[in-house]
């Protein structure tokens, strides 16, 4: 696949590659461009006919998958720029949490926010969807918060004494990771808020986590340039650091570059340098090395269900790409 800069929405195909197309979008290629500021998070639909994007530019977007890529909803509100966006788990709403240390919760059909959560002291950087009715933020004021969305105060929280920096969760939604400035990632048990346990490995902050499809590896980037890869099995084992492969550069704008798993055997990862980093992390090998972008490569995202990676940049730019 190679991506290839367009004026408009739509991407040229890339003429050099033959073959069938493998998935419904429009182009073999696909830009959006309809924010006016780096745009920082990027989530599909659980159906996926639709992708949601979170920008500096204090929006909240969503566009189609298929056709042109039209952007049919915006979202204004936040007072600085959004960090992270999320569906909820039946993609009725948006969650997100910005620099001005709110999270919103978003109606997609009446396009409205239908409640705000005010308890951070600092920048919001991250969020998990627990379950249905709970979520969690992580804030630059060290402390992780538990809401639910039926009720605007937080519910819980937990205190750290660093920053913490990005969230993810398991899917029956017991377990929660936490990484932090301090080189950690802390994992916490949801319905006790006790602490489980502390991965340690990396050298410098780990701005990105995911879950395999299984649920049998955590994978974790930092800005020590590496990705490590974590052993998250319920039985106990003495090292849980897997092995770990050189990341692609960071930048000097500390943006927190995330990554994320498809459902098989890939692992995509945003950059300092403007490629898009595509690993087979079971081979243990860079799989794809994509061009596009123009600046950062801020957070990725695979399709639910198609063969379709999408990235989005502090150059303003979302690109949807067929692998």
């Amino acid at each position: 696949m190679e991506i290839v800069q367009s004026e408009g929405y739509a991407l040229e195909v890339d003429k050099t590659e033959g073959g069938e197309r493998k998935t419904g979008l429009f182009f073999q290629n696909m830009l959006i461009n309809s924010h006016k500021g780096e745009v920082y998070s990027i989530n599909f639909s659980s159906d996926g006919k639709f992708i949601a994007s979170s920008s500096f530019d204090m929006t909240v977007m969503v566009h189609n998958v298929y056709n042109e890529c039209e952007t049919v909803n915006v979202f204004r509100g936040h007072k600085n720029a959004v960090l992270q966006v999320k569906w909820t788990k039946d993609d009725t709403y948006l969650c997100s949490v910005s620099a001005d240390h709110n999270a919103f919760l978003w109606d997609v059909e009446v396009e409205q926010k239908i409640r705000s959560f005010k308890s951070h002291t600092s920048v919001i950087n991250s969020l998990n969807i627990i379950d249905y009715n709970i979520f969690a933020t992580c804030s630059d004021d060290g402390s992780l918060k538990f809401w639910d969305f039926r009720n605007k105060n937080c519910i819980y929280t937990i205190q750290d004494n660093f920053p913490l920096l990005c969230l993810c969760g398991n899917k029956k939604g017991d377990t929660i990771y936490a990484s932090s400035v301090d080189n950690t990632i802390k994992i916490f048990d949801t319905k006790t808020y006790q602490l489980k346990d502390t991965l340690k490995g990396h050298k410098d902050y780990i701005s990105g986590l995911d879950i395999n499809n299984d649920e049998t590896i955590l994978a974790s980037i930092s800005a020590d340039e590496t990705i490590c890869f974590w052993d998250i099995q319920p039985f106990p084992c003495d090292d849980k650091l897997l092995y770990s492969l050189n990341s692609p550069k960071y930048n000097i704008d500390y943006n927190l570059i995330r990554l994320a798993f498809n459902n098989d055997n890939l692992l995509a990862c945003g950059s300092g340098d403007s490629y898009l980093y595509i690993y087979d992390y079971k081979q243990k090998n860079l799989k794809y090395t994509l061009p596009g972008h123009t600046s950062t490569i801020n957070d990725v995202a695979f399709h639910p269900i198609e063969e379709i990676v999408a990235s989005c940049s502090s150059d303003c730019n979302i690109f949807l790409g067929e692998l």
